[in-house]
């Protein structure tokens, strides 16, 4: 990656913490970075409170321009292409179930995308609406977040993969990530408002009307992802109902970066460098 990327997100981090050090699980993810073939010659991850979560990519030094910082190969990069080499299988079951949303598409889904956005208040009979197949957050665009979610968990499923010593110490903890390992509905008034509180005490320079519209918008873009594809995991049962589904979807959102030409991406390292 451009050191100068680098740069501008650690600009402030130009010193290893004094009195830090890595804990057991740090030192196994720079002994795979070792591995696969990521360089880390000026930065290190480090287990601290110093980190707005906990743990996060800081530099060990001053860094002149141009040097580089982290060198990332690009196959360790998760995005649809790699994935998609890595687990055929799942590729072709991810087609078959994006296939249904333009099977189900018609002119009465695309009314009701309106009508949502005129009155985001509206209530309908099922937040699910199953028998009409209808979809009022979700896009084609969105179809990356599902598809880097059954990715990442089909790489947990696996053993030996190497992505897997980096994904399995994936983590995320805050009021967003509970709501939705929860599962909460765009339209549970009471569940929304409760974590809208909660968030804005965090971000209290947000109104509460912004953060809730934020909130509704990714809770119901995640369960009607979840329904198209019956599931984020090759594995999910005719119910479909899995905490472990919405928690990988929840962190992976997080963590994704959009690397332009309708192409985004998880990547190694450089997924907690904002930490």
């Amino acid at each position: 990656l451009p050191s100068d990327v680098m740069l501008n997100v650690l600009f402030n981090f130009v010193f290893l913490l004094v009195g830090s050090s890595q804990t057991t699980l740090d030192i196994q993810f720079h002994q795979w970075c070792d591995q696969v073939g990521i360089k880390t010659p000026h930065a290190k991850l480090i287990t601290t409170s110093n980190s707005v979560a906990g743990r996060g990519v800081f530099a060990e030094g001053d860094i002149n321009e141009g040097t580089p910082v982290i060198i990332i190969p690009e196959y360790l990069v998760l995005h649809d292409y790699n994935a998609a080499l890595n687990f055929p299988h799942v590729a072709k079951e991810l087609e078959k179930k994006r296939s249904r949303y333009y099977k189900n598409l018609n002119k009465k889904a695309l009314w009701r995308r309106f009508l949502l956005l005129v009155r985001r208040k509206k209530k309908f009979n099922n937040e699910e609406d199953s028998n009409n197949n209808n979809f009022l957050f979700a896009t084609p665009d969105d179809f990356w977040q599902a598809d880097l979610t059954a990715y990442s968990l089909a790489v947990l499923q696996t053993e030996n993969h190497f992505w897997k010593p980096w994904i399995s110490q994936w983590h995320r903890q805050d009021h967003m990530q509970a709501m939705y390992e929860k599962g909460i509905s765009w339209n549970d008034d009471i569940a929304v408002d409760d974590g809208v509180t909660q968030l804005n005490n965090v971000l209290p320079y947000l109104s509460k009307n912004r953060l809730k519209a934020a909130v509704q918008l990714r809770l119901g873009r995640m369960k009607e992802l979840h329904r198209l594809y019956e599931g984020f995991s090759s594995t999910s049962t005719t119910t479909y109902e899995s905490k472990e589904d919405f928690a990988m979807y929840g962190i992976l959102t997080s963590r994704a970066m959009d690397l332009g030409e309708g192409i985004s991406a998880v990547i190694p390292m450089y997924d907690m460098i904002n930490h």
